[in-house]
């Protein structure tokens, strides 16, 4: 038997076991994720990292900012300054954006390596803290599924947490008080609150497809909605494939419509919205 949580609910006795297939389905799930139609709001603001070691004549998009990243090893032989480099978004308010959409298709003509990640920071600042221990329990469950989905070599700057840590972890919010977050070096980075508001999810290895990484977004986006709208434990318990995980977001989401895992209308919960502009 599983560890017993606060709510009832409990770990599966192995957690491996709940990520059986999960190279199968990790990148079906990601691809079949609905992509909204340019000009499309997104359901909660967002923010996304972009560490490059092959960054060489790349330029930074307008209104983003990049800085230099010492904690990658360039792509190139003949090392340049500027060839490691962060670029932060601003502010995002749309699925879509400008300057990501330009630096995937740079960055994807030039040389990479493993040494670079992605990190995708979403609004939370309006979860309670059972709010926010339903998301570190849901996303325990649900990243072994995913993990090959990162397309990441190495762990040195996420580490996946232990069923003690997220046990832990959920103790500290259930109590609501001094909660200590850990490091902010794991694949759910909910240190970042406290300075930011947001909730980080740092897994995502250097992947510089547009289309891909927007839906990946999405996803991040829509973790954090489905314990906004009251998904429990138990609720996360039932995500053991693509057609599981696509019930959680239908019921629970704000972005997952009940029809095809593909192209959106531009509407969300059926509202036509429209965004003021991508960068």
């Amino acid at each position: 038997s599983g560890a017993r949580l606060r709510c009832g609910a409990a770990f599966p006795s192995s957690l491996a076991d709940r990520g059986a297939g999960g190279a199968q389905y990790c990148c079906v799930i990601i691809d079949n994720l609905p992509a909204a139609g340019h000009g499309t709001v997104s359901s909660r603001k967002w923010g996304i990292e972009v560490e490059s070691a092959g960054a060489r004549g790349v330029d930074t998009p307008a209104g983003w900012r990049s800085v230099s990243d010492g904690s990658l090893s360039s792509a190139y032989s003949d090392y340049q300054s500027g060839d490691c480099q962060e670029f932060v978004s601003p502010i995002l308010h749309s699925f879509h954006s400008k300057g990501l959409e330009y630096l995937t298709d740079s960055l994807a003509k030039n040389p990479q390596n493993n040494t670079a990640g992605l990190h995708v920071h979403v609004e939370a600042s309006d979860l309670t803290p059972p709010q926010l221990g339903a998301i570190v329990f849901g996303y325990q469950i649900i990243e072994p599924m995913i993990q090959a989905a990162y397309h990441r070599e190495t762990y040195q700057y996420c580490n996946l947490r232990s069923n003690a840590d997220v046990l832990r972890l959920m103790k500290a919010l259930s109590k609501s008080q001094g909660v200590d977050y850990g490091t902010r070096y794991t694949t759910l980075n909910l240190c970042s609150l406290e300075e930011h508001g947001t909730i980080e999810f740092r897994a995502m290895g250097p992947v510089y497809e547009y289309e891909y990484l927007i839906r990946w977004a999405s996803f991040c986006r829509e973790i954090v909605n489905t314990a906004k709208n009251g998904a429990t434990a138990k609720d996360y318990q039932k995500v053991v494939d693509e057609a599981s995980l696509r019930a959680l977001f239908i019921r629970f989401g704000n972005e997952t419509v009940d029809t095809a895992m593909s192209e959106r209308d531009g509407t969300i919960r059926g509202v036509q919205v429209k965004d003021k502009g991508t960068v």
